[in-house]
C-alpha cells in the first residue's frame, strides 16, 4: 500500500500458476482471499484500510481481472464475478465501499476492456504490448489483441485526486490510434459475422461507459448501437496463419460498435469522444479498404 498524489494504490498478487498442462497452457488460479499462500489476507488488508481517510480515492492493482465479461446486451455490459471458479473478487471489493472511488487495473486476458462494476467501481483491464502473442505478429505482421486492439499500453496521469488515462499503440501517436473503422461491404466471409449491407462496424479501442460514437452520412447522424462482436481485421489474420485457437482465438468484445448507411459508396464521418473530452475522427471512404495496411481512426 502507498500513496501517490492524493491517491491510495494497493497493488495485490493472487494468481498462480499450479502447473502446466502439457506444452499448450497452464493450471492458473486466481482465488483472491485466504484461499492458500499466494491469495490476499482480507484481515491484513482490512485493518491497514482503517487507517487511510474515507475521502481518499482508490486503485487497486492485480494481475487477473475482477470482472470476467459476457456480452453486451442492449448497449450494457453483462460480466460476473471473477476470472476463475472460487474467486472472491466481490468480497474484496467491499472493503473498499465506504471511500468515494475504486479505480482497478487488471490484465492477465490480453484483451483490453473497461467494466462498471457499480456506481464507484470502474475496471480497467489493460492491453498487453505483444498484443494476443508475438507468434501473431512473426507470422502475418500484425501485433493485434484477439479483441482487435493493437499492441500498446496505457498511460495514466494523477493530479490531486484525479485520474486521467490514455491508451497508446505501439509505433504511433496517441492522437491516431483510438479506432478502426469498417466498411463491412468489403470485408469477406467468414470475417463479416453475418453483417447486413452497408454496415458500418467500429473499433473503439479504450471504450468506457462515457465515451461518445458518432456516425454521419452526408451530413445525417446514423444511429449507433454497441455491440458484443468479433473484430474482423484479427479474424482474418487467425484465420491466415492458422493458429486462431486457445489464446490467440478471435473473442468478442464490449467496444464494437455497428452503423446502417444506406448507400454502398457514400463517405461517412466517424467522431469518438472519450470522458476527458478529447475527440478523434475520420472520414471513411467507401467503398474502403480491407487488409493488414488499414488505416486506424483520425488518419
Amino acid at each position: 500500500m502507498k500513496n501517490i498524489a492524493k491517491f491510495l494504490l494497493v497493488v495485490v498478487i493472487f494468481t498462480a500458476c499450479l502447473g502446466m498442462e502439457g506444452c499448450t497452457g497452464a493450471n492458473y488460479n486466481a482465488r483472491v482471499l485466504n484461499y492458500n499462500r499466494y491469495s490476499l489476507n482480507n484481515e491484513w488488508l482490512n485493518n491497514n484500510l482503517k487507517h487511510v481517510d474515507s475521502k481518499t480515492p482508490v486503485i487497486l492493482v492485480a494481475h487477473a481481472p475482477f470482472a470476467r465479461l459476457l456480452g453486451v446486451e442492449d448497449g450494457e455490459d453483462k460480466f460476473k464475478d471473477g476470472f476463475t471458479g472460487g474467486y472472491y473478487g466481490s468480497d474484496v471489493i467491499d472493503l473498499f465501499r465506504r471511500f468515494p472511488y475504486l479505480y482497478i487495473l487488471s490484465g492477465h486476458t490480453h484483451e483490453n476492456y473497461f467494466v462498471q462494476i457499480g456506481p464507484k467501481v470502474l475496471e480497467h483491464n489493460n492491453i498487453a504490448v505483444s498484443g494476443s502473442s508475438w507468434k501473431i505478429y512473426g507470422l502475418c505482421g500484425l501485433n493485434l489483441i484477439r479483441d482487435g486492439v493493437p499492441g500498446g499500453y496505457s498511460v495514466y496521469t494523477l493530479e490531486g485526486d484525479n485520474l486521467s488515462w490514455y491508451y497508446k499503440a505501439t509505433g504511433y501517436r496517441m492522437e491516431d490510434c483510438q479506432f478502426r473503422a469498417y466498411d463491412m461491404n468489403v470485408v469477406p466471409e467468414p470475417f463479416r459475422s453475418g453483417a447486413p449491407e452497408n454496415s458500418i462496424w467500429i473499433n473503439v479501442f479504450n471504450y468506457d461507459p462515457q465515451w461518445k460514437v458518432s456516425v454521419k452520412e452526408n451530413g445525417r447522424e446514423l444511429e449507433v448501437r454497441r455491440e458484443f462482436l468479433k473484430d474482423p481485421l484479427y479474424n482474418a489474420a487467425v484465420y491466415e496463419t492458422k493458429v486462431g485457437k486457445g489464446t490467440y482465438k478471435v473473442k468478442p468484445n464490449n467496444h464494437m460498435f455497428s452503423a446502417q448507411a444506406a448507400s454502398a459508396t457514400s463517405d461517412v464521418e466517424i467522431t469518438v469522444t472519450d470522458r476527458f473530452g478529447r475527440t478523434f475522427s475520420q472520414i471513411l471512404k467507401r467503398p474502403s479498404y480491407f487488409g493488414k495496411d488499414m488505416e486506424l481512426g483520425n488518419k
